[in-house]
This record gives structure tokens, C-alpha cells and sequence, in this order.
């Protein structure tokens, strides 16, 4: 079975492609450059993030992985699939830029999610909508640099973070718990979601 990592909120970060040589592909999305705070407003060209994709294809480039492909979905918003191969590890990178799940799935990236293996956290909590699609049990790989604690308030009372800290929902889409550290890569299995809040 293809290992097949999930990074949502992934902006320009290497960091867990870095961490995990052996996983085969990585989906990766982000509001970017259409917005950092989700596509849920009308288009502001303040917002509106013009060298991300510039930026993305280098800090790839400097890891190893080449853009093979790139695909419009929507000529207006312009969400948009890229995908990058680095032939030294025949890895593969999907990355869909200006997407939100709550606005932008598409029948290929559903189908991407669907054969999710493990999901990728690092400072930003994904809508909890992603359950809706999650199909099996998955590993979850939380990093350091994120803060962990209780959600009581704000946009991220819908997250998958929120939903986790029932332990009977956790345990239905989650097999196992790790922390990594960000600057290192160390993996830290953890008993459950609230061991990350120690």
C-alpha cells in the first residue's frame, strides 16, 4: 500500500518532506496564494499572496523536487494542482494552492484524501470537515511548533483538533499519535491526543 501523507496549511514548509524520506507521496494544500485565511472571502488583492507560487517551485527545487505537472481547476478563483517528482527518491508531491475544503474539493483530491495514510500538523488545524472523508484509520503526526491546548473559542471550535479531544471520535480516524520535533525530525509516539498538551 502507497504511504500517502496529508499536509493541509502547508505554505512554503519542507520541514516534514524532510522528515519523512520514505513516504511515497504527500498531498499538500493551502489557501495560498489566493489567501492565509482560507477562500471563505471575496478575492482582496491585499490578500492575495503574487510570488507564492514563485516562492513554492524554489524551496521544493532545493529539496530535490522537480514541478511535472500543473493543472487549473477553476479559470476565475484559479485553484490549482502541481505536482512535483524527486527522481533520486521517487517521491511525489501534490500540491493544490488557493484550495479550502470547505469550498475547493474536486473529485481528485477527494479522492486523494481518501487514501490518506497519515495526516501531517504543524500550526494550522484543518477544518473538520477532512472526517467526512477520511475512510480508515490514519496516523497523525503533530509537530512541536504548534499549540497544543484545549480549544474553547474562535474559528477553531470547528477544527479537527476540536473533534479530537473527544477520545471516542479521536479514536475512530486516528491508529496512532506521534509528536515530531520540528527542528530535528525527532518521532515521539504519544498514548493519545492529549498527551500533546503536556
Amino acid at each position: 500500500m502507497c504511504s500517502t501523507y496529508l499536509y493541509i496549511g502547508a505554505g512554503i514548509d519542507t520541514h516534514p518532506i524532510l522528515h519523512f524520506p520514505l513516504t511515497q507521496v504527500f498531498i499538500c494544500i493551502d489557501s495560498q496564494p489566493f489567501s492565509e485565511y482560507g477562500r471563505g472571502s471575496v478575492f482582496d488583492d491585499e490578500l492575495y499572496r503574487y510570488d507564492f507560487v514563485e516562492q513554492l517551485i524554489d524551496a521544493y527545487a532545493q529539496i530535490g523536487f522537480a514541478i511535472t505537472s500543473r493543472k487549473i481547476y477553476h479559470k476565475n478563483i484559479k485553484p490549482e494542482l502541481f505536482i512535483f517528482w524527486n527522481k533520486e527518491t521517487n517521491q511525489h508531491i501534490k500540491y493544490y494552492t488557493s484550495t479550502d475544503i470547505l469550498y475547493d474539493l474536486n473529485p481528485e483530491l477527494i479522492a486523494d484524501i481518501q487514501q490518506t495514510t497519515a495526516l501531517i500538523v504543524s500550526r494550522y488545524f484543518p477544518h473538520k470537515v477532512l472526517l467526512d472523508y477520511i475512510q480508515k484509520s490514519i496516523d497523525f503526526y503533530g509537530y512541536d511548533n504548534t499549540v497544543w491546548d484545549y480549544i474553547t473559542s474562535g474559528s477553531e471550535l470547528s477544527s479537527t483538533m476540536k473533534m479530537f479531544e473527544n477520545p471516542h471520535i479521536a479514536n475512530q480516524y486516528i491508529r496512532k499519535w506521534f509528536l515530531v520535533c520540528y527542528e530535528t525530525g525527532q518521532i515521539l509516539e504519544k498514548a493519545g491526543y492529549m498527551e500533546f498538551f503536556e
